[in-house]
């Protein structure tokens, strides 16, 4: 479960969930971008995935689809025990740099940073949309500036397309749940951080006769 109260790096969170989530063998994040107004897909990805997860990780382009979702945790406690204790979240080309949440019958502003870093397992992760770095052309600004951050992991949104390379850091991005580009599926990554290793599963997203459908898959391949 969430605090929702926003500490000093922009994340949803406590400093005594950070620490916690520092000192972890091992976590995992449900990684999601670019929703661009489908707020009631992000709240079904986030009521089957979150709960087994340590945090949500939110790449920009839809922050009022995951406020959304923060506000429902205000209104219905079912949900809000579905909240992971960490909620990370940046700004994208499209967000704006503040939000309003309904709590306790006052309107409170949160601040949408355009990037961030925390720390899981004794690894930095740095969060940016990617639209400062020239993502559709190359990795290389984004890598150097991951570096610069001494920073190991890199997640990012942006292209709409799903990526994953482990170079001098490793670099990710889930694709979009709703507009996905160059072909590629409609779809959202768990996360998995490591004192040792990371690594991502990907999912593609379909509607069946049931409803919406989740299938992990292997991205194809992005020649940069």
């Amino acid at each position: 479960m969430n605090t929702l109260q926003q500490i000093k790096s922009g994340l949803l969170s406590s400093e005594e969930d950070i620490k916690k989530l520092s000192q972890m063998e091992s976590a995992k994040f449900l990684v999601i971008s670019d929703s661009h107004g489908a707020p009631f897909l992000m709240q079904e990805l986030i009521e089957r995935f979150s709960k087994s997860c340590d945090g949500i990780i939110f790449c920009g382009d839809g922050i009022g689809d995951l406020f959304h979702c923060i506000q429902l945790s205000e209104e219905n406690k079912s949900f809000a025990k579905k909240l992971p204790p960490v909620i990370a979240y940046v700004q994208g080309n499209n967000d704006t740099c503040s939000i309003s949440l309904e709590t306790g019958g006052e309107s409170k502003r949160f601040t949408v940073p355009p990037e961030l870093v925390f720390n899981a397992c004794g690894k930095e992760i740095f969060v940016t949309h990617g639209h400062l770095y020239s993502v559709y052309y190359n990795l290389e600004l984004l890598e150097n500036e991951t570096i610069s951050r001494k920073a190991r992991i890199v997640l990012y949104g942006h292209t709409h397309v799903p990526f994953e390379q482990q170079r001098n850091v490793y670099i990710m991005n889930p694709g979009s749940i709703r507009l996905p580009r160059s072909q590629s599926s409609a779809g959202f990554a768990i996360l998995e951080v490591t004192k040792r290793w990371t690594s991502t599963i990907f999912y593609k997203i379909a509607y069946g006769a049931n409803g919406m459908e989740t299938t992990p898959y292997f991205p194809a391949p992005v020649f940069m």
